[in-house]
């Protein structure tokens, strides 16, 4: 411990972040790691997320290495009150992702869950799941994937193919297909339902239209009507409809809130593995300047809602913006490391112990096949995350002298050989190429389809 604590200070000294980790009525799996270095420094099994419970680990963390330049958690009140016992005169800053993700629960999970239940009492996810099996069971692959790659070249369809059937079948893969919009981060970043719900409606309309398309009551409507009627339901419900712009007007709220954090940008498709942080001074006055514009603008919705339900959400967005705002905005610091000044500044999120608990999780996954963390969490010794540390070339040297002795024993599981048995197990599942689920999630995908459902009612008009 001492030569980490040596090389701690060498390095201007260190950035404590805090977080844990369970599964069930597992214990705690507590870990810290400094920021700087990127040491996993101490963990421990807690039975609880308490503030006794985390004011000991603390205690001890705080014995072994000092003050830390600055804290950075969860808003856990436990994790919050513990931090504020042992460390009263560090700054402590609450994770920007965490904070975001409990205002868009706050602003809209029960429009969220409103719209999860209607949807799953409607059925239609399995109805339409019904439909695409069956069309899969009649056409195979090979045939599916010539029309999709015709349609991925042109838009158009041969004149071998005299059914809308396949094309049916691509609109249900969209649809069904909602979650791949999401970028990785989970609710409420990611609003998988709403989008469901979405699609359900763009694919309603066109489908209404091309009912006008093709022959009444032929054997080409039936599969279009059959569809239609797995989605009209759901799409016609006016209560619904009212919830979900309920729905939609809050996530505007809390997408502003988003942008002005500079946290999990849309545009980013690595998810939980890159939330787009960076750290400037630049960037630092432009979030301060951002938030506070934020404040007038939810200022101004409270002031406009003629919505009492819509009002008392905004001003509950308000008051924790008032409680966090000192620990939402964070300073550089200002180390000396070796006689010259260096300015530190504090990553925004818990990320770094974030991807540390999954990496871990992964690599247990990996072990023993098996996905449930619980029995290893009951079971582990406590220290077992300081292993991550032998990752760290540089914690390596400082403790073993020789880095390549260590990494040897971790490069005899051989990767490929693990992957082709995987895929073995999933041979007799029904799957298509990967250019064509590429093609379903291009932007104009539905335009694009539409526009080969006309060509065909055409064909079948004059055939």
């Amino acid at each position: 411990m001492e030569q980490i604590k040596s090389y701690i200070q060498t390095q201007g000294g260190y950035i404590l972040h805090l977080d844990s980790s369970c599964e069930g009525d597992s214990p705690k799996l507590t870990s810290s790691i400094d920021e700087i270095s990127e040491f996993v420094l101490q963990s421990a099994k807690l039975k609880s997320e308490n503030e006794t419970d985390l004011v000991e680990f603390l205690i001890s963390l705080k014995d072994q290495f000092g003050l830390p330049h600055a804290v950075i958690t969860d808003m856990g009140k436990g994790m919050l009150k513990s931090v504020n016992k042992v460390f009263p005169d560090c700054p402590h800053y609450i994770c920007h992702f965490h904070f975001l993700s409990m205002i868009g629960k706050l602003l809209f999970e029960e429009e969220n869950n409103v719209l999860r239940k209607g949807l799953s009492k409607a059925g239609v996810s399995g109805k339409l799941k019904a439909v695409k099996r069956e069309l899969e069971n009649k056409y195979g692959r090979s045939f599916l994937d010539k029309i999709f790659q015709d349609l991925g070249k042109t838009g158009q369809i041969t004149a071998e193919n005299q059914s809308p059937e396949p094309l049916v079948y691509s609109l249900i893969y969209w649809i069904l297909d909602y979650s791949s919009a999401g970028n990785g981060y989970g609710f409420p970043f990611d609003r998988s339902y709403l989008e469901f719900y979405f699609r359900l409606q763009k694919a309603f309309k066109q489908i209404e239209k091309l009912l006008s398309l093709f022959p009444y009551d032929s054997k080409q409507t039936k599969i279009i009507w059959s569809v239609h009627k797995c989605m009209f339901e759901i799409t016609n419900d006016k209560k619904l409809r009212l919830i979900v712009k309920h729905y939609q007007t809050k996530v505007e709220v809390f997408e502003k809130l988003r942008r002005a954090l500079r946290v999990a940008p849309q545009e980013n498709h690595r998810g939980l593995s890159d939330l787009g942080i960076s750290g400037s001074a630049k960037e630092l006055k432009a979030i301060e300047k951002a938030v506070d514009n934020f404040d007038q603008y939810l200022a101004g919705k409270i002031a406009m809602s003629k919505n009492k339900v819509m009002q008392n959400s905004f001003q509950l967005v308000q008051k924790r913006m008032d409680k966090y705002h000192t620990m939402l905005l964070s300073r550089p610091i200002e180390v000396e490391i070796k006689g010259k000044k260096r300015l530190i500044f504090i990553n925004r999120t818990n990320n770094i112990i974030e991807q540390h608990f999954r990496v871990f999780s992964y690599s247990h996954q990996r072990i023993t096949g098996n996905g449930s963390m619980k029995k290893i969490l009951t079971t582990m010794h406590p220290s077992t995350p300081l292993v991550m540390n032998l990752k760290n070339k540089n914690y390596v040297r400082l403790i073993f002298g020789n880095e390549h002795k260590i990494a040897l024993k971790f490069a005899q599981v051989d990767v490929l050989k693990v992957r082709e048995d995987v895929n073995n197990k999933n041979t007799n599942k029904f799957s298509l190429s990967k250019k064509f689920k590429k093609m379903v999630r291009e932007k104009g995908f539905l335009d694009k389809l539409f526009i080969a459902f006309e060509k065909q009612s055409m064909y079948t008009r004059f055939a």
